[in-house]
Parts: structure tokens; sequence; C-alpha cells
């Protein structure tokens, strides 16, 4: 857990935050790390970063040798379910409320960053997005005949591109009428420039897209 000195916790908040940090550990089976970007009275900011050795289609067969008689999507919502306990207990622990800045998932091919776009948006529509995650990354592979490096969650629209997600957003279903689940920036090492994949369309649509967020 990484602390910076502007954060002013005391020693229990930090304690309860370290603690949170190892059940996630154990949720996942993996190690994770909660990087603290800052706090105020009412507001603790945190990043969450949760480390794999795995493939994803390895991460499910290890969910799956867990409890062989469930099928993964059962497995994969009991996990959800844990995590999103865990870090509603967190929120009671604390005098501070607590949001989740940057969910970021790193396999051993591919790295899964989601950001929040607003309080308790990550946490509250986390296995929507999970889900989604599964049922597009074959699509990913077929369009580009390789698994992506990187997918951003959601992809940032920018001025250029306004035009192309207004006509688009006119026509998405209500399924698709979060902002998590409309477009992802993907970005492949044989290619010099990130995409943008629209999750209606399961496919690869045109525009300028920048993934540094500097």
């Amino acid at each position: 857990m990484t602390n910076h000195s502007k954060i002013c916790l005391d020693q229990n908040e930090l304690d309860i935050i370290l603690t949170f940090e190892k059940e996630l550990e154990q949720i996942f089976l993996t190690d994770t790390n909660i990087i603290i970007l800052g706090s105020t009275d009412n507001l603790i900011r945190i990043t969450i970063e949760i480390d794999s050795n795995f493939i994803l289609l390895e991460m499910m067969s290890l969910l799956k040798m867990q409890k062989e008689n469930m099928n993964y999507k059962s497995i994969l919502s009991k996990t959800i379910l844990r995590f999103k306990n865990a870090f509603y207990l967190l929120n009671k622990s604390l005098n501070s409320n607590v949001n989740i800045e940057e969910l970021s998932i790193y396999l051993k091919k591919t790295s899964i960053v989601i950001s929040s776009i607003d309080r308790n948006s990550i946490i509250e529509e986390i296995e929507d997005i999970v889900f989604a995650i599964i049922k597009h990354h074959q699509h990913f592979s077929t369009l580009m005949g390789i698994a992506p490096n990187e997918i951003h969650i959601p992809v940032i629209e920018d001025p250029v591109t306004k035009k192309l997600f207004d006509k688009e957003i006119a026509t998405v279903p209500s399924l698709y009428q979060s902002a998590f689940l409309q477009f992802w920036g993907i970005y492949f090492d044989s290619h010099d420039q990130p995409f943008i994949y629209s999750l209606n369309r399961t496919s690869i649509l045109p525009g300028d897209l920048d993934l540094s967020f500097d």
C-alpha cells in the first residue's frame, strides 16, 4: 500500500485500509495493491491494482477449480459480491467515504484499466463490466487476430470524436446505456495507435484516442 505525505490519515485508518487490501488478496487469490491518491474530510480516493500471473482464460479455469459444481457466472458473481461487501465494510469502518478512482487488473497478457466516471461508479457497475470483458474479449482476438495488450474502460471522449459518439449513442439500446458499456479503448503492441471499440457494434471504430492520461 502506497501512502503519500499529503494524505491526512491516522494509523487506525491506514490499518483498516491495509486489512481491506489483504482481504482482496484472499478474494481474488492474487497480489493486490491499494494506492491512496488523496483524502479530504469526507472522501478518500484510492486506486486498486490486482496483479495476476494468469491470462483471462486461465483465471476462469482457476475459479472453476474452486467450486467444480458451479458455472463460471455464478462463481464470478459470488466473488464480485465478496469484493463489494468488503468495500462497503471498509466505508463503514472509516470516518470518511472511499471512492475507487481506478481499478487496474494486470493479467499475464492484457492490462485492464477501469476508470471512475462518478463516485461509487466502479463498485456499483463492476459486475456488468467484468461480464462485458469476458463477453467481448473473444471479439478483440477475432477482429485483430491477437488479444489486446491494454483495455481502457471507458474510453475518454474528445472533441475530435464527439460527432461519432453522438451519432452512436442515439442508437444504443438500453442495455448499453452505461458509459462503461459503450466504448472502450484497446491497444495492441503490433499497432502504434490505440483503437476505439464499440460494445454495441462489437467492432473497431475510427477516431483519435489518447491512452496516456498524462
